[in-house]
């Protein structure tokens, strides 16, 4: 998870779910760079076989990754 420099609770939110799962970890900027900065950061950062990139803002539940990445 990259938390861009946010100002509310994101950083506090992504944190707790990354105690509570190894697959989660979260990579923080003090100031926001953009979309495309977080995504090419996360994306740069990540591994593993499949990466998958979703916003924030629920276009999709990370339950419909699998469904997603079936996808033809």
């Amino acid at each position: 998870m990259v938390d861009d420099g946010s100002t509310d609770t994101t950083g506090a939110v992504a944190h707790a779910v990354s105690v509570g799962d190894p697959r989660v970890r979260v990579l923080r900027t003090e100031a926001n760079h953009g979309k495309g900065f977080a995504m090419r950061s996360g994306m740069l950062a990540a591994a593993g076989e499949l990466v998958v990139f979703t916003d924030a803002d629920g276009a999709y539940a990370p339950g419909d990754v699998d469904q997603i990445t079936a996808a033809p």
